[in-house]
């Protein structure tokens, strides 16, 4: 009996031998599956991460370009109503001052006409 429970311990530790050897094996593999890849693969993530960074930039360039033009052809219009504002105003301020004078001609008329009519 005793040796059937040394015989019964020896097979429980190579069964768990062998499982330990089992599971160092399986985790070699993936260590060596995981392991840091080459310098090529290195530098050509590194080119493709620089063209992307570049396309991105470039794409932002072209809209700050953009949005230069745009703010320019707003000031350059805004400016351009400005001054139609201003020849509108004083057109405006003409045209007031020339229906005063007509209205002070008219009233100049009439008191002569009236001074004539007094005479007669």
């Amino acid at each position: 009996m005793n040796v059937m429970l040394e015989m019964q311990n020896e097979m429980d530790m190579a069964i768990r031998d062998i499982k330990r050897l089992a599971a160092n094996t399986a985790r070699q593999r993936n260590v060596e599956r995981a392991a840091p890849f080459a310098q090529n693969d290195h530098d050509a993530l590194h080119d493709v991460l620089d063209a992307v960074a570049s396309d991105w930039v470039g794409q932002l360039q072209e809209v700050r370009r953009n949005a230069e033009r745009i703010e320019h052809l707003v000031i350059e219009r805004v400016g351009k109503i400005k001054a139609d504002v201003t020849q509108l105003f004083v057109l405006g301020a003409a045209v007031r001052s020339e229906a005063r004078r007509g209205e002070d001609v008219n009233a100049k008329l009439l008191a002569e006409l009236a001074k004539l009519e007094s005479r007669n």
